[in-house]
């Protein structure tokens, strides 16, 4: 079945938001499809996929319809990205664990690593991590020390991974960041901004195990700031530029926080929370996955079986923080 639009004001909403920010849920007419487990704004329309079952699918929202665009075998859509090549869509269980990357017109992107399409990132023009390394869309590689969950490239364009398991829990520019607390997930999830103003992007790691996110010093790897909450907070983070101002926020996924999932924005990267989304009550698991759009956010809540899966699209101006 194919996904439709909500209006905004159906179920219960989120908290108003300020007047001059806008929102819109897309939600799916599906149980249990894993609709909004990745999403990803490119060429003036939001990707969502999918990827639940036995086969995924990619839809298109051009503002007031969803497409599909492709469907495929392998958890298709479990990650998404938009590149130098257009849409990516990882399929990391294809082929019994080789993995895989679809672009938009089905095809595939050659490959010869075990696990591709791990993780994605948009960043840099789009790279994938495999089963112990990345490669960016130029073809430029690196080895990691496990296997990644999380991979991003910062401004300066130094790619780092993260790896919620195992020995350590971020590796950068031959720099392998040994593991602190057993089962803390640091590294599930991975972003950059300036946090300290000093004109340099800081390295944003998500630890859902413990419900915090910290920023490290990209020189010295000692942590300028820190972020706490609950419901695997730090699942999800994304820093989106904010819209008419040249300053930057960061967001925050919760998706086991209350009954629906919370996202949490904080303006400028200050470790004082402006505002918080939650889902409406026919929402489950908001905050799965964050990303940017040119001018707001989008957050993916993929549901269960008892909740259809959906995508927050926010647009406008986030307010400054208290």
């Amino acid at each position: 079945m194919s996904p439709v639009s909500t209006p905004s004001d159906s179920g219960s909403s989120p908290p108003p938001p300020p007047p001059d920010q806008s929102f819109l849920w897309i939600t799916s007419t599906a149980l249990n499809d894993g609709f909004g487990t990745s999403v990803v704004y490119g060429d003036d329309h939001i990707w969502i996929a999918a990827p639940h079952g036995e086969t995924g699918t990619l839809f298109r929202w051009d503002g007031s319809t969803l497409q599909t665009i492709t469907t495929g075998h392998g958890k298709l859509g479990s990650h998404l990205a938009w590149t130098n090549e257009g849409i990516w869509a990882a399929a990391p269980l294809l082929n019994s664990g080789e993995g895989g990357i679809f672009l938009g017109d089905g095809s595939s992107r050659p490959t010869s690593k075990t696990g591709t399409g791990i993780a994605l990132t948009s960043t840099g023009g789009g790279a994938y991590a495999w089963a112990n390394g990345w490669t960016m869309a130029d073809g430029t590689s690196g080895n990691t020390t496990g296997r990644p969950t999380s991979i991003h490239i910062n401004a300066e364009g130094t790619v780092g991974t993260g790896m919620a398991r195992g020995a350590h829990y971020f590796s950068t520019e031959g720099q392998d960041l040994a593991r602190m607390k057993v089962g803390d997930e640091a590294g599930f999830a991975l972003a950059s901004g300036d946090v300290n103003g000093d004109g340099s992007p800081e390295w944003l790691i998500g630890a859902p195990g413990t419900n915090t996110v910290v920023a490290l010093d990209a020189n010295t790897y000692q942590e300028v700031a820190h972020w706490e909450g609950a419901g695997r907070f730090g699942h999800s983070i994304a820093v989106c530029p904010n819209a008419d101002n040249n300053t930057q926020y960061l967001l925050i996924g919760a998706p086991l926080s209350g009954t629906t999932g919370t996202v949490h924005v904080y303006t400028d990267l200050v470790e004082a929370e402006t505002t918080r989304w939650t889902g409406r009550e026919s929402d489950t698991l908001l905050g799965t996955t964050l990303n940017c759009r040119p001018d707001g956010f989008l957050a993916g809540a993929p549901g269960d079986a008892h909740h259809a899966g959906a995508v927050l699209s926010v647009q406008g101006f986030i307010p400054p923080s208290p």
